[in-house]
């Protein structure tokens, strides 16, 4: 197990092992020696969850395996089709937990697996209090074309009054940073790790423009701080504000929408408008630790 949610997992309930088994590929003569050594760990272990379907494959290429072994896979989501080896893999879990309920179908078609949607885990107490409002719109990520950051830039300079907040990392390595720069209505705040409520301060909207998502984790994080989102259709989306009681109205890739629907939106939570984001808060890694135990 490794990546964030697995850190703070294994801070969450002892059920869990306290240091991760990192898998590598055999794909050459050092990571051949290291993945036997650390397959050879795992054989003897009752229950096993995988991070991502990447160490589950590396793990099938194993050929001894532990009788009545059980085995949970933590998936987000998948670009492309499953390849022969996923398929495989994905047909010897038990157990696959799902960021969201659009995975199911895709799912079905390679594993006989329990299906389990559950979106993740929050801090809480890192959004006690809701983030202190502005007009800021917030764009939150990294310049990864599959959230199409040309598209939020692009809205930005097409709606000079309108202020916005670009947080992530590695936009100024990227080639987008001079057209960041010269745009006055956004701020850009270099950003690694989970958000608070005070991070977002001044802000009052959460865009996501994104193609394809697992999450994001930063919808699930604003929306917590009390930011109303305005979001494509992908990721968890549905079942965030499935949550939070907004109705299915989202937005297609393009500009003019877009910025109908931040106007409209801008209008809405100036006027006292409260976003319902108190089931978030009780989504605790306590609670997810406890489901995966339930159900593995």
């Amino acid at each position: 197990m490794q990546g964030g949610v697995f850190l703070d997992l294994r801070q969450a309930s002892p059920s869990f092992a306290s240091k991760p088994i990192y898998l590598p590929p055999p794909n050459s003569i050092f990571n051949l020696f290291r993945w036997f050594i650390r397959n050879s760990c795992l054989i003897f272990k009752k229950k096993i969850i995988f991070s991502s379907i990447t160490p589950l494959v590396n793990y099938y290429r194993f050929p001894i395996k532990l009788r009545g072994q059980k085995i949970g896979l933590w998936f987000t989501h998948q670009e492309n089709d499953f390849t022969s080896i996923e398929k495989y893999a994905l047909s010897r879990c038990n157990t696959i937990f799902i960021h969201s309920s659009r995975e199911i179908e895709k799912l079905k078609m390679a594993a006989n697996a329990k299906l389990i949607v559950t979106i993740g885990a929050i801090h809480p107490k890192r959004f006690i209090k809701k983030a202190d409002f502005g007009s800021r719109i917030l764009w939150a990520g990294t310049p990864n074309e599959r959230k199409r950051p040309a598209l939020f830039l692009e809205i930005a300079a097409k709606n000079p009054n309108m202020n916005f907040t670009l947080i992530g990392h590695g936009w100024r390595a990227s080639k987008y940073w001079n057209q960041i720069s010269s745009l006055k209505n956004v701020i850009y705040k270099d950003f690694h790790g989970p958000l608070r409520s005070e991070d977002l301060d001044g802000c009052c909207i959460y865009l996501m423009t994104s193609e394809i998502e697992g999450g994001p984790m930063p919808l699930f994080e604003s929306v917590a701080s009390g930011l109303h989102p305005v979001c494509t259709d992908t990721g968890f989306v549905r079942e965030i504000y499935s949550l939070v009681n907004l109705p299915f109205e989202f937005v297609n890739p393009n500009v003019v929408e877009i910025s109908e629907r931040l106007r409209s939106t801008l209008n809405k939570m100036q006027s006292g408008y409260s976003v319902e984001r108190e089931k978030l808060l009780k989504l605790d890694y306590v609670r997810l630790a406890n489901i995966i135990n339930d159900n593995l």
